[in-house]
């Protein structure tokens, strides 16, 4: 998708469904000066550039909508992936403070509900779906 914003700049949807917007003198420009728009809009916000790593987070979920409102800045890609996670685990009616869920069942259950491995912080399924498994 091809267009121009309210401005009369050039914008355009990437194919991972992030808008574009055509911005030569800008430094984090690519190609012939395509910008991600809401890394402009948010460093317009915020009157300064963003700290290098750090991620823009959708609250929508929505890459096109780029208002204000809709944009969270996080400190890295961990920090954007848990986000994510615990959304995940809210949505399956859980309390992402205190559960998370099994990989198995779909099921948001206490962290006292999952095996601890040595190597890990949890199983990623759940004590009953384990043991299930097993037998």
């Amino acid at each position: 998708i091809k267009g121009h914003d309210k401005r009369g700049n050039i914008r355009r949807v990437d194919d991972n469904g992030y808008v574009k917007a055509l911005a030569p003198g800008n430094s984090r420009g690519f190609g012939r000066g395509w910008v991600q728009e809401h890394v402009v809009v948010i460093e317009a916000a915020l009157g300064k550039r963003l700290p290098a790593g750090s991620v823009i987070h959708h609250v929508d979920c929505d890459g096109t909508n780029n208002r204000n409102n809709n944009l969270v800045v996080l400190a890295n890609q961990t920090e954007h992936a848990a986000l994510h996670y615990r959304s995940k685990v809210h949505r399956a009616g859980g309390d992402p403070w205190t559960q998370r869920l099994c990989v198995r069942c779909g099921s948001a259950k206490s962290f006292s509900e999952f095996y601890r491995p040595k190597d890990r912080a949890f199983s990623s399924e759940c004590k009953s779906c384990a043991i299930a498994r097993r037998s």
